[in-house]
């Protein structure tokens, strides 16, 4: 799924949860909503770097021998 369609999901449950709620209130939802989501991608993404800095340190260990 790329960005521009999680964006839009996170939009559409965002009308949908507070249908018929002011404009406000959809707005701070689909707001929590985009924070949770972009928490979840930085820890993905702080795990991943550490993988690699793992495997970068076995490569060099390896060329090392």
């Amino acid at each position: 799924m790329d960005a521009d369609e999680i964006i839009d999901n996170i939009k559409f449950i965002a009308d949908k949860q507070y249908a018929g709620e002011p404009a406000a209130n959809r707005l701070a939802y689909h707001v929590g909503l985009l924070e949770s989501h972009l928490r979840g991608y930085i820890q993905t993404s702080e795990i991943a770097q550490e993988y690699i800095k793992e495997l970068q340190t076995q490569l060099i260990a390896k060329e090392s021998e």
